[in-house]
């Protein structure tokens, strides 16, 4: 039996590509978060754009 190392014995050997499966489920959240917070802010831009859009369009000038 081989001898614990800090309390902890190894009982189960590690799967060859679980490491690569992991890296690769963190890589897809990270991408999806950047790909929502790249969303929200569009839109936001968007909504400004149309509001300027209307502004100079009634004739009064925008106060930055």
């Amino acid at each position: 039996m081989p001898s614990p190392i800090f309390g902890l014995v190894a009982n189960a050997k590690a799967l060859p590509f679980q490491g690569v499966i992991m890296t690769t489920f963190k890589d897809v959240l990270c991408l999806l978060a950047i790909f929502v917070a790249y969303g929200v802010v569009g839109r936001l831009d968007y909504e400004d754009a149309v509001g300027l859009e209307q502004i100079i369009r009634n004739g009064i000038t925008p106060t930055v």
